[in-house]
Protein backbone atom coordinates (compact mmCIF):
# COMPACT_ATOMS: atom_id res chain seq x y z
CA UNK A 1 0.00 0.00 0.00
CA UNK A 2 1.37 3.66 -0.88
CA UNK A 3 1.87 6.03 1.80
CA UNK A 4 1.33 8.79 -0.91
CA UNK A 5 -1.45 10.07 -3.08
CA UNK A 6 -0.20 10.20 -6.87
CA UNK A 7 -1.92 13.74 -7.46
CA UNK A 8 -0.14 16.02 -4.95
CA UNK A 9 1.63 19.11 -6.39
CA UNK A 10 3.08 20.66 -3.63
CA UNK A 11 4.45 20.13 0.13
CA UNK A 12 3.87 16.66 1.69
CA UNK A 13 4.26 16.73 5.43
CA UNK A 14 5.21 12.72 6.95
CA UNK A 15 5.28 12.97 10.80
CA UNK A 16 5.44 10.50 13.57
CA UNK A 17 2.24 9.38 15.03
CA UNK A 18 2.37 11.70 18.42
CA UNK A 19 0.53 14.15 18.77
CA UNK A 20 3.09 16.70 19.29
CA UNK A 21 4.81 15.70 15.92
CA UNK A 22 1.09 16.02 14.03
CA UNK A 23 -0.11 19.32 15.78
CA UNK A 24 3.75 20.83 15.00
CA UNK A 25 3.09 20.35 11.14
CA UNK A 26 -0.09 22.04 11.66
CA UNK A 27 1.93 25.34 12.41
CA UNK A 28 3.28 25.03 8.40
CA UNK A 29 1.46 27.42 6.44
CA UNK A 30 0.77 26.57 2.71
CA UNK A 31 -2.14 23.88 2.53
CA UNK A 32 0.59 20.88 2.74
CA UNK A 33 -0.77 17.63 3.23
CA UNK A 34 -0.03 16.13 6.45
CA UNK A 35 0.32 12.11 6.53
CA UNK A 36 1.36 10.48 10.27
CA UNK A 37 2.81 7.44 9.82
CA UNK A 38 3.99 4.21 12.18
CA UNK A 39 6.87 3.99 10.11
CA UNK A 40 8.51 6.51 11.40
CA UNK A 41 8.00 6.32 14.88
CA UNK A 42 10.92 6.57 17.42
CA UNK A 43 12.90 3.79 18.53
CA UNK A 44 10.65 1.19 20.23
CA UNK A 45 12.73 1.02 24.02
CA UNK A 46 10.30 -1.90 24.97
CA UNK A 47 10.62 -2.13 28.78
CA UNK A 48 13.29 0.95 29.11
CA UNK A 49 10.33 3.53 27.88
CA UNK A 50 9.71 6.24 30.15
CA UNK A 51 13.07 5.26 31.86
CA UNK A 52 15.38 8.05 32.21
CA UNK A 53 19.35 7.41 31.26
CA UNK A 54 20.41 7.63 34.87
CA UNK A 55 17.47 5.35 35.39
CA UNK A 56 18.66 2.85 32.89
CA UNK A 57 22.01 2.65 34.52
CA UNK A 58 21.24 2.70 37.94
CA UNK A 59 18.25 -0.52 37.63
CA UNK A 60 19.59 -1.76 34.92
CA UNK A 61 23.23 -1.66 34.29
CA UNK A 62 23.34 -5.06 31.81
CA UNK A 63 21.29 -3.58 29.17
CA UNK A 64 23.17 0.08 29.26
CA UNK A 65 25.98 -2.28 28.83
CA UNK A 66 24.80 -4.31 26.01
CA UNK A 67 23.49 -0.96 24.12
CA UNK A 68 26.70 0.40 24.81
CA UNK A 69 28.90 -2.15 23.24
CA UNK A 70 26.59 -2.42 20.29
CA UNK A 71 23.71 0.46 19.71
CA UNK A 72 23.13 -0.94 16.19
CA UNK A 73 22.47 -4.46 16.91
CA UNK A 74 21.75 -4.58 20.76
CA UNK A 75 17.77 -4.99 20.84
CA UNK A 76 16.28 -3.27 24.26
CA UNK A 77 14.17 -6.06 25.66
CA UNK A 78 10.70 -6.06 24.69
CA UNK A 79 11.54 -3.50 21.93
CA UNK A 80 13.56 -3.39 18.53
CA UNK A 81 17.20 -2.62 17.67
CA UNK A 82 18.21 0.02 15.28
CA UNK A 83 18.97 -2.20 13.10
CA UNK A 84 15.06 -3.09 13.50
CA UNK A 85 14.00 0.54 12.61
CA UNK A 86 16.77 0.70 10.03
CA UNK A 87 14.27 -2.55 8.03
CA UNK A 88 10.93 -0.61 9.59
CA UNK A 89 12.28 3.06 7.16
CA UNK A 90 13.10 1.08 3.88
CA UNK A 91 10.28 0.93 2.20
CA UNK A 92 9.28 4.39 3.21
CA UNK A 93 12.53 5.49 1.77
CA UNK A 94 11.90 3.74 -1.62
CA UNK A 95 8.05 5.88 -1.31
CA UNK A 96 10.53 8.93 -1.15
CA UNK A 97 12.47 8.32 -3.81
CA UNK A 98 10.15 7.97 -6.28
CA UNK A 99 8.67 11.84 -4.98
CA UNK A 100 9.45 14.74 -7.12
CA UNK A 101 7.94 16.86 -4.36
CA UNK A 102 9.18 18.95 -1.44
CA UNK A 103 9.02 16.37 1.65
CA UNK A 104 9.32 17.59 5.04
CA UNK A 105 9.63 14.66 7.55
CA UNK A 106 8.78 15.29 11.40
CA UNK A 107 10.04 12.63 13.63
CA UNK A 108 12.00 11.86 16.69
CA UNK A 109 15.90 11.87 16.38
CA UNK A 110 16.32 7.85 15.68
CA UNK A 111 14.13 7.56 12.47
CA UNK A 112 15.91 11.00 11.21
CA UNK A 113 19.63 9.31 11.82
CA UNK A 114 18.36 6.30 9.81
CA UNK A 115 16.72 8.50 6.92
CA UNK A 116 19.93 10.85 7.61
CA UNK A 117 22.66 7.85 6.90
CA UNK A 118 20.51 6.96 3.72
CA UNK A 119 20.81 9.95 2.15
CA UNK A 120 23.89 10.70 2.61
CA UNK A 121 25.21 7.29 1.61
CA UNK A 122 26.97 6.03 5.49
CA UNK A 123 27.12 3.44 6.73
CA UNK A 124 23.57 2.91 8.48
CA UNK A 125 25.78 1.05 11.41
CA UNK A 126 26.67 4.65 12.18
CA UNK A 127 23.11 6.07 12.11
CA UNK A 128 23.09 5.64 16.31
CA UNK A 129 25.66 7.85 16.66
CA UNK A 130 25.13 10.59 14.10
CA UNK A 131 24.05 13.53 16.13
CA UNK A 132 20.90 15.29 15.38
CA UNK A 133 20.87 18.69 16.16
CA UNK A 134 17.60 19.82 18.44
CA UNK A 135 15.36 22.44 17.05
CA UNK A 136 16.97 22.43 13.52
CA UNK A 137 15.50 21.49 10.04
CA UNK A 138 17.70 20.00 8.17
CA UNK A 139 17.30 19.91 4.30
CA UNK A 140 18.62 17.54 2.25
CA UNK A 141 18.86 18.46 -1.99
CA UNK A 142 19.58 16.10 -4.33
CA UNK A 143 22.53 17.15 -6.62
CA UNK A 144 24.53 15.35 -9.64
CA UNK A 145 26.70 14.29 -7.31
CA UNK A 146 24.66 13.00 -4.22
CA UNK A 147 22.88 15.00 -1.50
CA UNK A 148 23.51 18.39 -0.10
CA UNK A 149 22.28 19.89 3.18
CA UNK A 150 21.52 22.77 4.72
CA UNK A 151 20.66 23.59 8.33
CA UNK A 152 18.02 25.96 9.56
CA UNK A 153 17.69 27.00 13.33
CA UNK A 154 13.61 27.21 14.09
CA UNK A 155 14.36 28.63 17.51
Amino acid sequence: QKLIPQNLLHLIIFTETSSAAINTAKYIPGGATVIPTTTINDLDVGICDKMTQKQIIEEMPEVWAAWQDDRFNYRLPGGESFADLIQRLRPFVLELELLNVPVLIIAKAAPIQGLYTYFKNANVETAPYFQVPHHTLIELFATRFGWKEKHYSIM
